[in-house]
């Protein structure tokens, strides 16, 4: 199917395996430079950029003495039967996805473990923005009808059409855009610059959007953990936020752009919170400790950033 619709991209949105059990067979080969056959195609790995939330995989394929270049996107942070713990992980795959290859007008291929519940979520996100592009309006109930007149069960759970709306509204609203450092002054300056008929700047009006995206994800978020819970994620945008307590220190976790690293930030890190902070070190294999701080509040460290290997 592959070599005869001239697909060029794949989105996996599975891992092989999930609470041991198997999901996907691998269809690639093991290692860089490996290769292996199936029904007469000849798939060759050639490279791999790895980030937190997922990799891109260049493959090549060979049929007939004829060799063809492959992309394969493989989300890596989305549960079966549920979704991903924020919905800018998702749209900046998506971005990645849409961004490679942008000219090619070969369908893209879509599978998790059923190809239905996270395809269904994602085929839906891909239209939906695309609609919005076209139409400049949105129908999420319409889309989804559609595809399940297609197949059965496309965005299987109600979390999932939930989530499809989160993260259209941050595709469309708020977005994650990747800019150069040859390009910040301009960006910048467009930025600072004013709409006609607005009389706040374009990034006042960003900023707004964001705060309005918190305050909402607030107030679904009503119980937030406490204490330093090392392998908890909060849902929606908050990333991971925990409460100080007396003997804990806040934690956030975030994830790293080009990287299959985190961040964790802390703050206040006092005599009666260090030994919760070095244990949390311990545990993360932390290699790397950033300090901001003058500390003039007589605290140990104010804030470090800690990247988990």
């Amino acid at each position: 199917m592959i070599w005869q619709q001239k697909i060029e991209k794949i989105v996996m949105l599975t891992n092989l395996f999930e609470f041991g059990t198997l999901k996907c067979l691998q269809y690639w080969p093991e290692d860089i430079k490996g290769v292996c056959k199936h029904g007469g195609v000849l798939i060759k790995y050639v490279g791999i950029k790895e980030t937190f939330d997922y990799n891109i995989r260049s493959l090549e394929i060979t049929k007939d003495g004829d060799t063809r270049g492959l992309k394969q996107f493989h989300f890596k942070s989305w549960p079966d039967n549920d979704v991903p713990d924020t919905t800018w992980s998702l749209v900046d795959f998506w971005r990645a996805v849409a961004k490679c290859n942008d000219t090619s007008t070969s369908p893209i291929l879509v599978h998790c473990s059923s190809g239905v519940g996270r395809s269904g979520t994602f085929i839906a996100l891909d239209n939906l923005i695309a609609q919005a592009k076209i139409e400049n309006c949105v129908r999420p109930l319409y889309v989804v009808d559609a595809l399940r007149q297609q197949r059965v069960n496309m965005v299987q759970t109600k979390e999932q059409y939930k989530y499809l709306h989160e993260a259209l509204a941050e595709a469309l609203l708020i977005g994650t855009h990747h800019w150069v450092t040859r390009q910040f002054e301009s960006v910048y300056n467009f930025m600072i610059g004013k709409d006609i008929e607005s009389s706040k700047t374009r990034i006042e009006q960003q900023f707004e959007l964001i705060t309005k995206s918190a305050d909402y994800a607030r107030g679904q978020n009503a119980a937030i953990a406490t204490g330093l819970v090392y392998d908890h994620i909060v849902t929606q945008n908050e990333a991971m936020i925990m409460k100080a307590t007396e003997s804990k220190p806040q934690c956030i976790v975030l994830s790293a752009l080009g990287e299959s690293r985190a961040f964790i930030a802390l703050t206040s890190l006092r005599d009666n919170t260090a030994e919760n902070t070095w244990s949390l070190v311990g545990k993360k294999g932390c290699k790397t400790m950033i300090e901001f701080s003058n500390r003039s509040d007589g605290s140990l460290k104010v804030t470090y950033t800690l990247p988990i290997s």
